[in-house]
């Protein structure tokens, strides 16, 4: 582009901002760009009213160490010295629960010998229920069987024919 245009990115940079949101402003009209080659150029003296002084003057200062990334300890009321012991508060911690008495297990395995009971009941009613249904439905696949191995007979006869025809020609 010419020399009186800059890109997204360094006019991002150099107001301080993100490129998202100059695009963002680019779509809402807020900042007038030209589209050449597929990219957006801003013209170079253009400032965007939507930035403020210090924006525009001074970029956020980059740390030169990673101790400047590591905040201040907090202020304490007093400093520590050796001669005070630290000190330690105590919490209890609570006792688990008693194992369940005797008579709480015996009435839980008479639930479960009562639920198993009749879940068998259920078992054999609905199997009596459905009864004559499983022996039609097995007679009817009895018969399809039948039918099937009648029909790879047939099958095998036509072949047999179609290759003595065959040699006949």
């Amino acid at each position: 582009m010419q020399a009186g245009w800059i890109s997204i990115n360094d006019y991002a940079r150099k107001f301080n901002v993100s490129d998202i949101t100059v695009r963002r402003r680019i779509k809402q009209g807020k900042i007038p760009a030209e589209l050449k080659n597929g990219k957006y150029y801003i013209r170079a003296d253009y400032r965007d009213s939507h930035t403020t002084a210090e924006q525009n003057d001074t970029p956020p200062p980059i740390p030169t160490s990673r101790a400047s990334f590591i905040p201040p300890p907090p202020p304490t009321s007093a400093p520590y010295t050796a001669t005070e012991p630290p000190q330690v508060v105590a919490t209890e911690i609570p006792a688990p629960p008693p194992a369940p008495p005797a008579q709480q297990s015996k009435e839980l395995l008479e639930f479960c010998d009562r639920y198993l009971a009749e879940l068998k009941t259920r078992e054999q009613h609905l199997a009596k229920r459905h009864e004559s249904e499983i022996a039609l439905l097995e007679a009817k696949l009895a018969k399809k069987d039948s039918e099937i191995t009648a029909l790879k007979q047939q099958i095998e006869d036509l072949q047999l024919l179609v290759k003595i025809l065959e040699n006949k020609i």
